[in-house]
């Protein structure tokens, strides 16, 4: 896939799908939590979609709609799904993913 296609197809689905910022929401309440110690590292994503969950402001459609504009702007939407949707060939995405830098 090309970047111009894979742009376009995000812009689609961002214009079609995503209403709110609950993806970044919950990766900066992850990064958080996580770094002051108040959840285990690798723990933060899943702790933050609970509580936005039981605080009623969790949108599916919304997050995994950002997630999926991710993958196709080439980008990885994040290593905490099970199963895990992660596609990069970095192990670990440590040195080239965004998503998975501290």
């Amino acid at each position: 896939m090309t970047a111009y296609l894979g742009d376009s197809i995000a812009y689609r689905i961002r214009a079609e799908l995503v209403c709110c910022y609950i993806y970044d929401q919950i990766r900066k309440e992850a990064a958080e939590s996580e770094s002051t110690g108040k959840t285990p590292e690798g723990m933060g994503v899943q702790n933050a979609i609970g509580r936005a969950v039981f605080e009623g402001r969790w949108h599916d459609i919304c997050y995994w709609g950002e997630a999926a504009a991710r993958i196709a702007e080439g980008q990885c939407p994040g290593h905490e799904t099970i199963p895990n949707i992660c596609h990069c060939s970095c192990e670990g995405c440590k040195h080239s993913c965004n998503a998975h830098q501290e």
